[in-house]
Order: structure tokens, then sequence, then C-alpha cells
């Protein structure tokens, strides 16, 4: 009596289990299933008794895998995996399967009982965090940026780039080591002021440094944001090289300084030959003059213009200089005559 109480027992949570449950005889036939396997599948008992599990296959997986799967079987070894089959209706579904050999006194093997768990939902959102996972690093690779994921500790939890040469050391290098192992104390308390500022602040920052990287000395605009985690806060950097853009900006600087200077020495220096050709046009036109006047006025008109003349020139070849347009050609010159000509250009 007590022997068939406990086997109605059984019986009781095999049926109330959420796992489904199927017990076969040593050939695999099939005995027992509960209704959680029957909701599973699709099938009804009576279309599974006496019927061998393998109306379900998939197709997915090999005959080399069956076999594998009843030789351990046979040997008295439970089997575990995850398990592609077919239900009723010809739709696949994924389930975490346990098979366990049942023996006697004798150890001889009388039945199998399997375990089944639907994980279906759950492999398809493992599919899709996989997926998506593809696609974020196919994004991040296509685009010229440097990803960092950095603990508040400044410990490197990932590093994701397109071009590793862009990096200070190489990826597996810097990968899981903190931020101070890596970089000298100043730049590394540049960087970590940076993430302190994020996390305090809870805004994404903007930061933009040099630094000597395995391409060379180059130059980065980092934005940061926070990634919160059930069990920790992350921040997420992301690097792009503005290398380019801060070498024309410079030259931009560097033509801008060019132009001040070239207006200032036009203001200036240009300044007083003209005022003197000005003056003695001036002197011509409303004065009398002796022929010996007018002959001296037109020499001092001459040396103006010349000096004029001479000293757009010069504006001229500067100019190209700071392009770097003017090739070299080296000439003879008489200092003295050079310095006397700008003293009297100075002082007259």
């Amino acid at each position: 009596m007590n022997d068939y109480i406990g086997r109605l027992q059984l019986h009781n949570i095999f049926e109330e289990s959420p796992v489904g449950v199927v017990i076969t005889d040593p050939h695999g036939i099939i005995e027992y299933v509960n209704q959680t396997f029957c909701n599973t599948t699709g099938y009804p008992k009576n279309e599974l008794i006496g019927k061998n599990p393998n109306l379900l296959k998939s197709g997915i997986h090999s005959s080399d895998y069956y076999k594998k799967m009843w030789d351990t079987l046979l040997s008295g070894q439970p089997w575990k995996d995850v398990f592609c089959n077919k239900k009723k209706n010809g739709e696949l579904y994924w389930e975490q399967q346990y098979i366990y050999p049942l023996k006697n006194s004798h150890n001889i093997i009388e039945h199998f009982i399997s375990l089944k768990i639907d994980i279906t939902t759950q492999k398809q959102y493992e599919e899709q965090l996989v997926t998506t996972e593809h696609y974020l690093n196919s994004i991040i690779q296509a685009l010229p940026v440097l990803l960092f994921i950095i603990t508040p500790e400044g410990m490197i939890k990932k590093v994701m780039a397109n071009d590793e040469s862009l990096l200070y050391l190489s990826s597996q290098y810097i990968l899981n080591r903190n931020l101070r192992e890596i970089f000298p104390n100043d730049m590394a308390d540049y960087f970590m002021r940076f993430i302190t500022q994020t996390l305090q602040s809870g805004v994404s920052q903007t930061l933009e440094y040099s630094l000597e990287t395995q391409k060379g000395l180059r130059w980065f605009e980092a934005r940061s944001g926070i990634i919160n985690n059930k069990n920790e806060t992350l921040v997420l950097i992301t690097a792009t090289d503005i290398t380019e853009r801060t070498i024309v900006e410079k030259q931009k600087q560097d033509l801008l300084k060019t132009k001040d200077k070239l207006f200032s020495i036009i203001a200036h220096d240009l300044k007083n030959p003209l005022h003197a050709i000005m003056a003695l046009s001036e002197m011509l036109a409303t004065q009398n003059h002796t022929p010996e006047n007018v002959e001296e006025m037109a020499k001092m008109l001459y040396e103006a213009g010349k000096n004029a003349y001479e000293l757009l020139e010069n504006l001229l070849e500067w100019s190209l200089a700071q392009t770097g347009k003017i090739s070299f050609n080296p000439q003879k010159l008489n200092v003295f005559e050079l310095v006397d000509e700008t003293i009297e250009i100075l002082f007259n």
C-alpha cells in the first residue's frame, strides 16, 4: 500500500512539474510522458506512448551526434546537452535536456528518464544578442573611432579600434589594466579627472588631447558617457582622431598671423616712401623751382619710388617663403649697401 502511495505521489509530482518528463525502456521506446512535455511538443500522450523519441528529430543534429549520445547512455553515464527538436506542427524548438540511465539492483539499465526544459525563447534572445553585438562590432570597426569601457577606478574593461596603430599600446596589453599601469602619471591623472567629472556631473564630457601613438603623435577628441549596469557603473569613452583637422586649423592660424604681419609691414614701412613721393609731387606741382631743384627733386622721387618697389618685392618674396612656394636661389649681396638702404628707409 505504501509503495502504491509512493508511486502515486511520484506520478503527481511528474504531472505537475514545469519540466518535461519522458521515461523510456532500455531500447528507447516511450513508456511515459507528462503533460508539460505534451504541451511543449503539441503531441497528445496517446501519440507518444510506444513510439521512439526520434519522431521529434529536427534534422539539425548529425547521426554521429546521436551515436555519441547513445554510446554515453548505454555505458551507464548521463547525457546533458542543448538539443533542437521538432514539434508536431513542424516548428523547431530548443530544450535543455538531461537524460539519466535507471539501473536495477543488478546494475542493468531498465529505463531512461529524460528531463527537458524548453529554452527556445532564451535561445532566441541569445541569438539576438549575438547578432546585435556583431552589428555593433561591425559598426564600431567601420567608424574612425576608438572605444573604451572603463570602470570608475580606471580599469579598461573593453577596447574596440578599427585602427590599432592609433592606440598608445596594443589592445591586448591595455585590456583589463588600469590607466595608471599604462600611462605616465600626468597623463593618467588627466584621464582620471575626465572620468571623475563624467561620473560626478552625470552628463557627457568632451576632451581634446594629444598622444604619442604607435602611428606617431596624434590629436584626439574624446567624448564620455555613463553605462549603468545592475552591478556596476561604467564609463564609455569614444575617441576620434582629429589630427588632420588640428593641422588644418594650425595652418589657418599661421596664415592669419602671416596676414596680420603683412598688413603691419605695409601699414608701417611702405607708408614712409609713399609719403615722400606724395610730398615731393605736391611741391613740384604747386611751387616754382629752378632746373637744379627740379632735377634734385626728381632724383628724390626716383629713390622713394625705388624703395617702395623694392619693399613690395621683398614682401612678395617673404609671402612666398611663408607658403613654401619660393625656390632656393642664393645670390651675393653687399651687406654695407643693404644696411645703408635700410637706415635710409627708416630715418628718411
